[in-house]
């Protein structure tokens, strides 16, 4: 009885990559999913608070770029060939590069933001791979959509919430 366990065990293993950070071409992919009254903002510099450290060397990883110029994590076609088939991989969890969204001093600009990167995450990726699951980015200071989210739970697009740590307060 122990032995057919380990055998069912090992036999629906799956891999599953966590973390890929898929991006936009440019902010204009989100203009579609936006409130006409954001899109100026759009191409203010830091329009959604990049992550502002230190780095001595480029966060993102070269060799994702599909090339033409566009940004690593830009493109699913190329990474659904660059990643999912060359790794072998059966889900792969795509987490956003919005991550610092929450911590923008207007909530509602980075709750609009947040909804249209969402919009955009199930429109353009989802479609192209039943291998990718989507995050729901939240912002904590602005509103959720929450007819957005509970449709695409349902449809079982969605099986992570993301939230930037900047935007809760703790009481210690």
């Amino acid at each position: 009885m122990r032995i057919a366990a380990v055998v069912l065990f090992c036999s629906i293993r799956e891999v599953i990559d966590c973390d890929v950070h898929q991006t936009l071409k440019s902010f204009d992919d989100l203009k579609p999913y936006l409130p006409r009254v954001w899109w100026e903002r759009l191409s203010a510099p830091e329009a959604t608070l990049p992550i502002s450290i230190w780095k001595p060397i480029p966060l993102s990883r070269r060799d994702a770029s599909p090339g033409n110029g566009l940004p690593p994590g830009s493109d699913p076609e190329y990474a659904k060939v660059d990643l999912l088939d060359r790794y072998n991989i059966d889900k792969a969890i795509l987490t956003g590069s919005l991550l610092t969204v929450s911590a923008h001093n207007n909530p509602d600009y980075a709750a609009a933001v947040a909804s249209a990167f969402n919009d955009y995450t199930l429109d353009t990726w989802i479609p192209t791979d039943d291998r990718w699951l989507a995050s729901f980015t939240v912002v904590a200071k602005g509103t959720v959509s929450i007819p957005q989210f509970r449709q695409s739970v349902i449809q079982r697009q969605i099986l992570n919430v993301t939230i930037s740590w900047r935007s809760i307060k703790c009481h210690i």
